[in-house]
């Protein structure tokens, strides 16, 4: 037995020194990992200063001037529609010269927000697709019934179910805004 007494000891010393070794490491990451905390916090800190400083070197308007009101919205929406011309332009000078003249009335403000207005009141897309889809299926239907009947369509009955549609299609909308409170 003298003789594994040493050799256990060795083992014993061994795993000693490996989870030694293994503390000084994981010490020395976690003081890394301080000193990185403590340079960032300076640098914050620092940054902090000069930013207080700047702001504070910044001249201040005198107490009888009232500084100029500046609106955001007004400026924003200049630059909208300086960036929109220029962009029109540009596409524009690409076209062809009927497309170019096209571009332009359909482009024109008055156009535009005419357009926009039907197509937020009367064109609705719900609408227009009740009102497809009805007269397709009911022409469909009056078609059929008049080849078995023996009657002539007049042309007329396309519009007139399309008409119909277009009006289920409004009433649809109205409900589903007047419901849901969605557009």
């Amino acid at each position: 037995m003298p003789e594994q007494e040493p050799h256990s000891r060795i083992e014993a010393k061994s795993s000693v020194n490996e989870t030694l070794n293994h503390r000084s490491v994981e010490l020395a990451r976690h003081s890394e990992t301080l000193e990185n905390r403590e340079t960032s916090e300076r640098r914050v800190e620092q940054a902090a200063a000069e930013a207080k400083e700047h702001a504070q070197s910044k001249e201040k308007p005198a107490p009888h001037e009232k500084p100029k009101e500046v609106s955001h919205l007004s400026a924003t929406k200049t630059a909208q529609q300086k960036s929109y011309k220029q962009t029109m332009g540009t596409v524009q000078t690409q076209m062809s010269p009927l497309s170019r003249s096209f571009s332009k009335v359909i482009h024109n403000p008055g156009v535009e927000k005419a357009s926009d207005f039907i197509g937020s009141t009367v064109a609705r897309p719900a609408s227009l697709l009740a009102g497809s889809l009805f007269a397709f299926i009911a022409v469909a239907g009056l078609y059929i019934t008049a080849k078995f009947v023996g009657f002539s369509l007049t042309g007329f009955e396309t519009i007139g179910t399309f008409i119909i549609g277009w009006i289920l299609g409004l009433c649809y909308d109205f409900v589903k805004v007047m419901v849901s409170g969605k557009r």
